[in-house]
């Protein structure tokens, strides 16, 4: 699957990280850039462990309105800290805008090892419903 440029992204993906033996999950404002995900980020319990050389997980969800197709696509790699000095953070950075306030001083790379992805049609919402959804099963219990 190819990731494509987009740098005008207006919702936030989640990278997943390991800290202290479980899983967590933080919403970031991100940017492609080729097949990796750059996003900036303050201190903070994200920042050491997508950058500490251990894998990363990224996922990335859409809908096509036009198509009504969704997609997902799950990038595992290695977090790398851009530093301005090294020549590859602002020239290659697109704009990230994020939502939260503060200061992201530190920009990072999720540079690919696989990437996996799926594309699918979405049923219209009343396929969608659940016996479990269905009002007329309160009546029942």
């Amino acid at each position: 699957m190819t990731m494509k440029s987009n740098p005008a992204v207006t919702t936030p993906d989640s990278p997943a990280v390991v800290i202290e033996a479980h899983a967590e999950i933080f919403p970031v404002n991100y940017a492609v850039n080729n097949v990796s995900v750059i996003f900036r980020t303050a201190e903070g319990a994200k920042f050491p462990a997508v950058t500490s050389n251990s894998q990363v997980a990224f996922e990335i969800d859409g809908y096509e309105a036009t198509t009504e197709q969704a997609w997902s696509v799950v990038l595992c790699g290695i977090g790398q800290e851009l530093h301005h000095d090294s020549g590859l953070a602002e020239p290659t950075v697109p704009p990230l805008q994020p939502w939260q306030g503060g200061n992201k001083e530190h920009v990072v790379r999720i540079n690919t090892v696989t990437l996996n992805g799926r594309r699918f049609p979405v049923p219209r919402a009343d396929i969608w419903t659940t016996p479990l959804a269905d009002t007329r099963r309160s009546t029942f219990e």
